[in-house]
């Protein structure tokens, strides 16, 4: 008897350590495969924000906080009024990097990037760790009406995070493929498809151009161009600006 209690105590003992490795094996496979998704965050005026950020961005409207493999990406808005947080007039959006240590690594002024004013922040795409592709791709709205559409690139570049592309189109849309993050179709509109002029508007049905990019060597090279042969909703593209297909 007291030999089968040391080989019950023996055997606890033993598995105990095992259990311990296999849930860290499994919180790293849950994590790995998390890094390996593309990640669509909508923005929000809601948003949980630890107090050791909110001293760094005390005066900014946080619309985005994301988790990064190598610390945080955020995308503030510097707007006077809290309140018209939503009033393009008064947007002044920012995307932001930092480290694990919290340091800002990175702090860019969308306004100084964009081909023209009323910017506003309208989503963001966290691309898998890759060697081929950016780290993340940030949308923006352009114009009183909305209908202009920015993208801006953020990725790594010799060590130090900057803006490594940028693309501009109309009531655009950009569709990645899971399998390969770094290569993508850029839906952008490109003329009404109906004839009658009472029927043409910045709302109205459009021909889309797609054009299919792919990162070659840290900078974005053009590999295809079609025109569709039929109308598109611009509603369609405006309520995300990311797709995976």
């Amino acid at each position: 008897m007291v030999a089968i209690q040391r080989k019950v105590l023996n055997v606890k003992r033993t598995s105990a350590p095992l259990i311990a490795l296999a849930l860290v094996f499994l919180c790293l496979c849950v994590r790995a495969a998390a890094q390996s998704q593309i990640r669509i965050i909508r923005p929000s005026h809601d948003v949980v924000v630890p107090d050791a950020i909110l001293q760094k961005f005390s005066t900014a409207d946080i619309q985005v906080l994301a988790a990064l493999p190598s610390g945080k990406a955020l995308i503030y808005d510097t707007v006077p009024n809290r309140d018209n947080a939503d009033d393009l007039m008064d947007s002044h959006p920012h995307i932001a990097l930092l480290s694990r240590t919290g340091a800002i690594v990175l702090d860019v002024d969308v306004i100084s990037l964009a081909p023209t004013g009323h910017v506003g922040f309208d989503g963001m795409a966290v691309l898998p760790i890759s060697s081929n592709a950016p780290l993340l791709v940030c949308a923006f709205t352009l114009g009183v009406d909305g209908s202009g559409t920015f993208f801006v690139f953020v990725g790594q570049d010799s060590g130090n995070y900057k803006v490594v592309g940028s693309l501009t189109g109309a009531q655009a849309q950009i569709r990645f493929s899971e399998k390969s993050p770094h290569r993508f179709e850029l839906w952008t509109a490109d003329a009404q498809s109906n004839r009658n002029p009472d029927q043409q508007c910045v709302r109205c049905p459009k021909y889309y151009r797609t054009r299919v990019y792919e990162w070659q060597n840290g900078k974005l090279a053009l590999i295809s161009e079609a025109k569709s042969n039929r109308g598109y909703d611009p509603e369609t593209f405006d309520n995300t600006r990311f797709l995976v297909k």
